[in-house]
């Protein structure tokens, strides 16, 4: 199903946006070319993103929306999950709330980075464990 969706929003994308990606030519905070959520900017950047990266991002970009048009930015029914309500932002906001962020060196990912530090942690230490009975047993 990703693999739809993702070549879904990249077919549409390669019609509408031919610059995106590219941030030399696309620095146009108010280019509107193509709408996006959240997620289907992440997936189209490949990154791996945490939960509240993908908030500040959207905050970040609700408030550059709110700054140069002077209202809230469209909601829509998620295609993944009709349920959810997603906000959809004009690529230019999007690609300008992104750079802020990453130069204020917000981390992508750093709960996840934390959560695997730990893991890698707890396996050295029940490695070392076992290594330590074992020098025990043989003894």
């Amino acid at each position: 199903m990703w693999d739809l969706v993702e070549k879904r929003v990249l077919s549409t994308f390669d019609h509408h946006c031919d610059h995106f990606m590219d941030e030399k030519t696309c620095g146009n905070v108010t280019c509107k070319r193509y709408p996006l959520v959240i997620r289907e900017y992440r997936l189209l950047r490949g990154e791996i993103w945490d939960a509240s990266f993908s908030a500040k991002l959207g905050k970040a970009a609700s408030k550059l929306y709110r700054e140069i048009y002077g209202k809230s930015p469209n909601s829509r029914r998620s295609t993944r999950a009709h349920r959810n309500v997603v906000t959809s932002y004009p690529c230019g906001i999007i690609e300008q709330a992104y750079r802020q962020l990453r130069e204020q060196g917000v981390p992508l990912d750093a709960l996840w980075r934390r959560r695997m530090e730990e893991r890698q942690k707890h396996r050295e230490e029940s490695e070392l464990r076992e290594l330590r009975e074992m020098a025990e047993i043989k003894r």
